[in-house]
């Protein structure tokens, strides 16, 4: 009976933990359940090795106690230390190494347990029949003192976890169950070690044999740990995760039986269908579709229907896509639904696509459609499918000037306005585009009268200003049109003819729109031979400069030179710069070719001033001018980055006299970026080199313009000089202009003087001095040293 008892007493406990240990393993196979589960088995054990230690022979009896209790108590403070170390989340940066090394150290007590030692030793102490181990004095310190260390470090490692974690309201379980897990190694440990001394004196009878009482403490230490699995979702199984994945799924998931009956149904499922799970358990699956039959991209299983949510407002169509897959488990079928809600991601595609193929600013086309839809027109144009293809460029007149005064958010409105008027009086186009900037492009089938007749249409548009805030601005635009198959079917082509019409049309006077024909081809490709013939001349050096004298009226000597630059073709024939100046300004050819003028004249110059009888020598006469050499520089010279580096680096290499330097610019130039140049010209004329406003009159200077700018000399276009004789008026102009230099201390030379009148007139007005045919032509340097020998040599 009291053996029956006794075995019972043992039997109950070690069920109860076999039972915990396995659980545990079985719930998930991770590393905090693998730990739980060796931490309850070796628990188990110690608990069978009371029972089996006096049931066992005792010459076996030592043996067992070693392998089934004393081994087990270190494997347990080791498991317990890497438990805890887990649990509290802080130290999941520590390598595997440095893991072990911390907590698998008590193991190294068990050593102790295997040197033959009287201090270490197990007793026996008989009580009726049973036996109980105990320990010697030394073997009990060292058990003690690593279960007091294991107790101590595990509370403080969960202590830290509860820090890590934080008061967020997020993680509130995953705190609660440090809390209880620490609370089951405090007091389950502590309650071990303060009864262990005393296991001896528990026992209240020899009839019958219970476990010790010190490991009580592991029997609340093991309800504590129940507790948080319980009650906080500690070392949760495989199958509560699942379910978490399953209700937190974003995706609709429906589970039906063999009859097609709903028979789970998460909540995205309820959300989608807009009906509570007690419905839908009750609703078969058919029957919550039958509203969707023979709706759009129907395809059945595994493909996408459009279906209406009825929770949404205004029954919002809603897009999913249902993958069915049957499965069997229990011996029963079922079939798995899986239910995507697509309305958003197509409507994302949806709106990607429109943002690829539309400008966002305007929401008309962009430069990717007209490229796709442009070679599908051609392609079916060149085989004899449709009517012929008109492209249109058109570019806004002017559009910087209105950013540049109005701001960018002006600008933008007028872009959509310009996109609105479009829309409104080009909506026969098949495409409409805006290709970057102020630059729109229009496809339209149709003849080319059909084409005109809708450029004149937008251009009827431009008519009415744009109206903001109160204030009306005027816009025009410049339309250039070319026409396929007429003028071929490569896109890019067509697109290079139409930019070139368009061009034409600005150049035309702006406001207007341009066919492309063959003259304007013939035209283009006279332009771009032109470049390859210029850029040829460049390389070779077969530009030349030529030199016409200045002459001063007071004193009636050549005051100085304007260096012109000509173009010398290979047969000879000399081009003047009205041919490729303006193209080359275009090209940029400009730059380098202003380079080399201003390196040649320093040179040049540099050259004369050691000769005997050159340029510097005085004329016979009373008085002596300051000469100079003049050299025209244009815009992009100037808004180049460097070029007063440039205009440094020529002199010192020639070592011509800044003093004898003058460049030339025209108002267009000057007046373009005022900041900039003011600050650039004071720099130059710093050095001591002059500057002098070329073509003045035609242009729109401002007195207030002028005065600040540090000019010494104003030249005045010969459009001013023609009619200076026969003009009443344009005396009156010329001789207000010369007033004015003159107040601002600067000289005055008339430009184009051809007849001795014009000279006469011009000195009477107090123009310091001309240059023109009447005294000489642009000449070579050769005849320009002979012409101011003769000129010398006529005047002793």
């Amino acid at each position: 009976m009291f053996f029956l008892l006794s075995l019972l007493c043992y039997l109950i406990p070690i069920g109860y933990f076999f039972y915990i240990a396995v659980e545990i393993r079985l719930r998930a196979h991770t590393l905090l359940n693998r730990l739980s589960s060796y931490l309850f088995f070796s628990i188990m054990l110690i608990f069978a090795s009371g029972f089996l230690t006096s049931v066992f022979p005792e010459e076996h009896a030592e043996v067992m106690v070693l392998w089934t209790k004393l081994i087990p108590a270190f494997f347990i403070m080791s498991f317990a230390l890497h438990l805890t170390v887990r649990v509290s989340g802080c130290f999941d940066h520590w390598s595997r190494t440095r893991a072990a090394l911390l907590c698998y150290w008590p193991l190294l007590g068990s050593l102790v347990l295997m040197i033959p030692s009287p201090y270490v030793s197990i007793q026996f102490i008989e009580r009726g029949m049973w036996r109980d181990a105990q320990p010697s004095a030394l073997l009990f310190v060292v058990i003690i003192s690593t279960a007091l260390y294991t107790v101590i470090a595990c509370t403080w490692f969960l202590y830290k976890g509860i820090k890590f974690v934080g008061g967020s309201e997020a993680m509130l379980i995953k705190r609660r169950q440090v809390r209880v897990v620490r609370m089951a190694f405090l007091v389950g440990g502590l309650l071990c070690i303060g009864l262990a001394y005393f296991n001896h004196k528990l026992y209240f009878t020899s009839a019958f044999s219970y476990p010790e009482p010190s490991l009580f403490g592991l029997v609340l230490f093991a309800f504590m740990i129940r507790y948080a699995m319980t009650r906080y979702e500690f070392l949760p199984s495989i199958e509560r995760r699942y379910r978490i994945l399953y209700e937190r799924s974003p995706l609709a998931i429906l589970l039906t039986d063999r009859q097609d009956r709903v028979i789970d149904a998460n909540p995205a499922a309820q959300a989608l269908f807009g009906r509570p799970r007690a419905f839908l358990l009750k609703a078969e699956y058919s029957e919550l579709l039958a509203a969707y039959k023979g709706s759009l991209r129907s395809i059945g299983d595994g493909g996408e229907l459009q279906v209406t949510v009825p929770s949404e407002p205004a029954g919002s169509a809603r897009i999913v896509k249902v993958e069915r897959e049957r499965i069997v488990t229990g011996g029963e079928p079922y079939e798995y639904l899986l239910i995507r809600d697509m309305t958003e991601s197509i409507r994302a595609e949806e709106r990607i696509t429109f943002m690829a193929y539309h400008d966002p600013l305007t929401g008309l086309g962009n430069r990717r459609r007209l490229q796709e839809t442009l070679p599908e027109m051609l392609e079916q144009t060149a085989g004899g499918e449709e009517a012929s293809v008109a492209l249109l460029l058109m570019d806004l007149d002017r559009f910087k000037l209105v950013n540049d005064t109005k701001g960018h958010h002006v600008g933008d409105l007028l872009l959509r306005h310009v996109a609105g008027l479009l829309s409104q009086k080009a909506g026969r186009a098949e495409v409409i585009c805006r290709l970057g900037g102020d630059e729109f492009a229009l496809l339209l089938r149709g003849t080319e009268e059909e084409a005109v007749r809708l450029c004149e249409e937008i251009l009827s548009g431009f008519r009415e200003p744009f109206r903001h805030e109160g204030e009306s601005l005027r816009v025009s635009a410049s339309i250039g049109v070319c026409l396929s198959p007429a003028f071929g079917t490569n896109p890019e082509q067509l697109l290079q003819y139409a930019d070139m019409a368009m061009y034409d049309a600005k150049n035309s006077g702006r406001g207007r729109y341009a066919l492309f024909t063959g003259e304007l081809k013939q035209a283009q490709e006279a332009v771009h031979t032109l470049e390859l013939q210029m850029a040829e001349a460049l390389k070779e050096e077969r530009f030349v400069l030529y030199y016409q004298p200045q002459v001063d009226l007071k004193t009636g000597e050549v005051c100085g030179v304007e260096a012109l630059i000509r173009w010398v073709d290979k047969d000879g024939t000399v081009r003047p710069p009205g041919e490729f100046i303006r193209l080359a300004e275009e090209n940029g050819a400009i730059v380098p070719l202003g380079r080399w003028v201003l390196e040649r004249a320093c040179r040049t110059g540099r050259a004369w001033m050691e000769l005997s009888d050159g340029i510097t020598r005085p004329e016979p006469g009373g008085g002596r001018s300051e000469w100079s050499i003049s050299i025209n520089v244009s815009n992009r010279e100037l808004a180049g980055r460097g070029y007063l580096d440039h205009v440094d680096a020529i002199l010192e290499e020639t070592g011509f006299p800044p003093k004898h330097l003058q460049l030339e610019m025209t108002e267009s130039v000057t007046f373009t970026e005022e900041e900039h140049q003011l600050h650039l010209f004071t720099e130059i004329a710093g050095r001591g080199i002059r500057l002098a406003m070329d073509d003045f009159g035609t242009g729109y200077s401002t007195f207030s313009v002028i005065q600040s700018l540090p000019f010494h000399i104003f030249k005045l276009d010969k459009s001013m000089i023609d009619d200076l004789v026969s003009a009443p008026h344009t005396r009156h102009i010329v001789k207000a202009m010369i007033v004015m230099a003159h107040s601002l201390n600067q000289r005055v030379v008339a430009e184009g003087v051809e007849t001795a009148e014009q000279v006469e007139v011009l000195r009477e007005l107090g123009c310091d001095a001309v240059q023109g045919y009447y005294y000489s032509r642009p000449l070579p340097e050769e005849e320009l040293l002979a012409w101011l020998k003769a000129r010398r040599e006529s005047r002793v």
